[in-house]
């Protein structure tokens, strides 16, 4: 029976909220809350799933369904990466900068699976409405804020200071309007023209595509090119739509030879997108000039390292989530310049193809592609049997090339991921449908209770880590708002548990330097602040230490922990200095061509009252890149150091 299910009440509700959730409780709000809502909603549709199918009042069918396999089949190769790569608990579980490691996209496959299997024709109706009525609400909103009117202030959830809104990044932002536009185009393709519901559907698709996060209507004006504020999804949003409206017009017009036409369109749509993706890695071609005048060239030297990078694991890569630790070895010290404006650290390539080769290799890549041309295929066999019209199927065709395009300059978050689990899942409802609903190969009863069960121990373990998870970034929160020290070690402690995430112990242990450092410079430093930080050092301390032995190899930690304990000398009367240089000393090998190694060792032998070894190392720096401001800034401390009575410390704000 076609009806209206609860996974497409649930899912509706899911696809309605996320585009608006953030919290002023958790750190990296706008990517985190997303990703709790999204989590705890697969594990809900799990636990139904699996009352269903414990009831045998649900079949799978495994025969037929090359897209079902080939998906898991990525998902496998996203598995093996994480556990081949260099550091597999990071790659399973992200830092919360991002919070897209393997174990998240798992929870994506398995929304993708059970809407597929679950969903009806009148819950897909439902949900590509709700996705295409949500984004359409957010694109009006940004019109309002910063990139749009330039109001400030919050609304509810709202933040019209911060590019994206709730998004967080204006990038970000971009890669769910874009996905979200390719759904109303399909909802489009399937609602009678010049009805109610297909006129509600054209403003909604309207505000998404005129929101200044995908079109510019002030570039417009100005004869520059009208690009949003999300350059590389708005560049795929106008060739999105300018070929969709051409297919539309030689639908109409081109009468005979609409089938020679149509193909000779959708020919110069692929040149298009492929031939900007080559012009954008050819050196000195006007869409790599343009790139970099609208950002910088930071992005091409890191393209260039992580190439390098890959040479290294060729196969399987380095592991989801690992391009620092692969780029930190090919690091370009040019990157401290002006010129590329201190952009020094990137944990993405920000674009698909360094990134899917670093992280998974020509495996990854090879299983992408293959559930590319799965999808365009189902999409095909789908128009045949008359599952889908020639208008959506022609969406659904540029799907893969756009989402390519879009992330040439970009990469995907928990929102965009939401979006692609969603068009996942409808490809594997398609696939389901031409199947039928008896199964090809019987499946015993017990079977199911295994599914079923397999099912229950997810939602279990999942929601067991998703509740420990949140914990630890809410003591994140919390630290930087408590004012009692005992309940800050406690929250330290918390806070930083997690191996795989390095962004809090990084940024925990900086802010504290930070603090202290100020207070000191402007004389507000007492006896019991500096006995205060030192007890939070500690805490810091331990943790790196813990982390170390974990990952030895990790360069931005060692330089951290390395600088911790300078503080800490500085502060108390032990002398941890020689250690302190013993860990530089291991950093050297891991990024040979980085300033900050040899300017934090200068440091630490400053510090130590060895001049001409401090000296040295200057000079060191010096040779590498004199042209770098870190360069310049640490000359010009040591020159100061000739005028005054005592050696004072130099913030290094860059680790």
């Amino acid at each position: 029976m076609d009806r209206i299910t609860v996974f497409g009440v649930i899912s509706a509700l899911l696809f309605a909220v996320v585009p608006f959730a953030t919290s002023r409780h958790l750190f990296h709000a706008a990517i985190n809350v997303k990703y709790f809502l999204i989590v705890g909603a697969v594990l809900v549709l799990a636990g139904i799933a699996a009352v269903l199918y414990a009831q045998g009042k649900q079949s799978f069918n495994i025969k037929q369904r090359p897209f079902l396999w080939a998906a898991a089949a990525l998902l496998t190769v996203y598995w093996l990466s994480a556990f081949l790569g260099v550091f597999p608990e990071r790659s399973v579980f992200a830092d919360i900068q991002r919070s897209s490691g393997v174990f998240f996209l798992t929870h994506i496959a398995v929304l993708a699976l059970l809407l597929g299997e679950f969903c009806t024709a009148r819950d897909w109706s439902l949900i590509r409405r709700t996705i295409v009525f949500s984004a359409g609400l957010f694109g009006f909103l940004t019109m309002f804020g910063t990139e749009g009117a330039g109001l400030s202030g919050r609304l509810l959830t709202l933040n019209f200071d911060v590019p994206g809104l709730t998004f967080g990044n204006s990038t970000f932002a971009g890669a769910y309007l874009l996905l979200a536009l390719v759904v109303a185009l399909v909802e489009l393709s399937r609602t009678p023209a010049w009805t109610r519901s297909w006129y509600s559907l054209i403003g909604a698709a309207a505000l998404m595509f005129f929101s200044p996060v995908l079109f510019s209507v002030g570039d417009l004006v100005h004869a520059a090119a009208p690009l949003g504020s999300a350059r590389a999804s708005s560049a795929t949003a106008v060739l999105l739509v300018m070929f969709f409206g051409g297919y539309l017009l030689l639908q109409k017009y081109a009468g005979a030879y609409k089938k020679y036409a149509v193909f000779t369109w959708g020919g110069i749509f692929v040149a298009a997108v492929l031939g900007g993706v080559v012009l954008l890695f050819t050196p000195g071609s006007v869409v790599q000039e343009q790139y970099i005048e609208s950002s910088t060239g930071a992005r091409i030297l890191v393209w260039q390292g992580g190439l390098e990078a890959f040479k290294e694991r060729p196969l399987f890569g380095w592991g989801p989530e690992n391009f620092e630790r692969a780029f930190q070895g090919h690091f370009n010290n040019r990157l401290f310049e002006d010129e590329f404006i201190g952009e020094v650290w990137f944990d993405r390539a920000h674009n698909v193809i360094v990134d899917t080769l670093v992280t998974t290799g020509l495996v990854g890549v090879l299983a992408h592609l293959a559930v590319a041309a799965v999808f365009v295929w189902t999409v095909y066999r789908a128009r045949r049997r008359g599952v889908v019209g020639d208008t959506e199927a022609v969406v659904l065709y540029a799907l893969p090339l756009a989402h390519f395009l879009q992330l040439q300059t970009a990469f995907d978050t928990v929102g965009s991921f939401m979006l692609l689990g969603v068009i996942g899942g409808y490809t594997l409802w398609l696939e389901r449908s031409m199947v039928g609903s008896q199964p090809a190969i019987s499946i015993p009863a017990a079977y199911y209770k295994v599914g079923a069960a397999a099912l229950v121990v997810l939602a279990g373990v999942s929601a067991v880590l998703s509740f420990n998870e949140y914990n630890r970034q809410y003591a994140l929160y919390r630290l930087f708002v408590e004012p009692r020290t005992e309940k800050r070690l406690q929250l330290a402690e918390v806070a930083t548990a997690r191996l795989s995430s390095f962004e809090p112990l990084r940024s925990t242990s900086a802010s504290l330097i930070r603090g202290i450092l100020e207070q000191i410079a402007n004389g507000e430093a007492t006896t019991q602040t500096v006995e205060v930080v030192l007890s939070e050092i500690q805490v810091y301390e331990d943790r790196y230490r813990r982390y170390l032995e974990v990952e030895p190899d990790h360069y931005r930690a060692r330089l951290n922990f390395a600088h911790l304990l300078a503080i800490e000398t500085i502060l108390s009367e032990e002398d941890k200095l020689e250690e302190a240089k013993e860990v530089v000393a291991g950093a050297y090998p891991l990024s040979p061509t980085n300033l900050l190694t040899p300017t934090l060792d200068a440091l630490l032998h400053l510090y130590s009252v060895d001049i001409p070894g401090a000296l040295k190392r200057v000079q060191k720096v010096v040779e590498l890149n004199p042209n770098a401001p870190l360069t310049q800034r640490l000359q010009q401390h040591f020159e100061e150091q000739k005028e005054k009575s005592t050696i004072s410390v130099m913030r290094l704000e860059e680790i």
